[in-house]
């Protein structure tokens, strides 16, 4: 039986075989080995210049590569929102934006032939405890008693015949290009390849993606300048991820220690299905995070469906300056939730400044 192993990097989770058994949501995607990531930048790229960005289907500009453009779209609509979550504006390609995205995915299955092989194997037989019935004729007369004795566990070999068959998987490789609007340039480009037993690239696209831009591409601090600082916050950042691949919903990927979210019970890996009544399916991540820019005493009502058990709750938004950010329960390793110190987040994401990082926690 093979076990699954999470990691945490900001606010994201990736599931990997062969490591540390942890709690798996249905909803999670494994993977036989760590994501390789490959990104490239070029030097001229200036990362404060940027906040505006547009999506181009590689399926109206190259026909030829044969992209699905349903699946195009669900995989540009999670881009989207992962360059929304570090702070950059979506817009249409006619009101000039400051980059655009092209983007290119594959998931291709490969297979491996194993004939049928007989092995010796070692097959352990494990101690027993045995009682013996005793009767003794002796000079004295008759004695009747018991003994007891202990046979050790022990390793015997076995031969075993394994069947011919078929190992695969599905390698996923997702190409992100970022070219500049003034030169048509390429200013940035991404590749990020895994294997899994997944066959919906779109349910591993929220892995994926996440592993691809948030440590490697840029936050819009140009965008993060702009949040007024009088705004409350709940302290439940959230991701916008497909939960079936055709569905995108909100999930709650941390709480920050003292906020209206943990005094709600809140957790992570809630799944928000409803923001003040409203239904917040495939709804972008900036659309989410406006319905949580509320104003200092403000109102939030959330339902949340945590492993099957639909909870709602009302949050009162708090001032940012009561808010106490030198702990956050996160999702470990292992055990699932954990206390780590806002620096130790900080040192996975470097390039956040205390702005960003209040810019980041609705």
């Amino acid at each position: 039986m093979k076990s699954f192993g999470v990691a945490l990097l900001g606010s994201w989770v990736f599931l990997v075989v062969g490591c540390a058994p942890v709690q798996r949501k249905p909803w999670m995607v494994a993977f036989y080995d760590t994501p390789i990531i490959k990104t490239e930048k070029d030097p001229q790229m200036e990362s404060g210049k940027y906040e505006t960005f547009a999506l181009k289907p590689a399926s109206e500009v190259a026909p030829e590569l044969e992209m699905d453009p349903i699946i195009e779209k669900y995989l540009l609509c999670a881009i989207r929102n992962e360059l929304e979550f570090l702070g950059y504006e979506c817009v249409g390609t006619q009101e000039k934006p400051d980059f655009c995205i092209g983007f290119l995915y594959f998931n291709d299955y490969k297979s491996t032939y194993i004939p049928a092989s007989t092995v010796t194997e070692p097959w352990y037989v494990p101690g027993d405890n045995q009682t013996t019935n005793l009767n003794l004729y002796g000079s004295s007369g008759y004695l009747q008693g018991t003994i007891k004795t202990t046979s050790p566990g022990h390793y015997v070999p076995v031969t075993v015949t394994r069947p011919k068959r078929y190992v695969g998987a599905y390698y996923p490789i997702l190409s992100v290009n970022v070219f500049s609007s003034d030169n048509w340039n390429v200013i940035w480009a991404g590749t990020v390849i895994a294997s899994t037993s997944e066959a919906d690239v779109r349910r591993t696209a929220n892995t994926l993606l996440p592993s691809l831009f948030d440590l490697h591409f840029p936050i819009a601090r140009q965008a993060a300048e702009k949040r007024d600082p009088k705004r409350g916050i709940f302290g439940c950042p959230f991701r916008v991820f497909t939960i079936n691949g055709d569905d995108y919903f909100p999930i709650i990927s941390a709480i920050w220690s003292d906020s209206p979210a943990e005094k709600a019970k809140l957790q992570p890996y809630d799944i928000i299905i409803a923001v003040d009544g409203k239904d917040p399916r495939n709804w972008p991540y900036s659309k989410v995070r406006a319905a949580f820019d509320k104003d200092p005493g403000e109102r939030l009502s959330l339902t949340v469906n945590r492993d099957g058990n639909i909870i709602e709750t009302i949050l009162v938004a708090d001032d940012e300056a009561q808010i106490r950010l030198g702990e956050a329960k996160a999702i470990d390793y292992n055990s699932g939730i954990t206390t780590g110190s806002v620096q130790d987040l900080r040192k996975q994401l470097p390039s956040l400044s205390h702005e960003d990082l209040l810019n980041l926690v609705p």
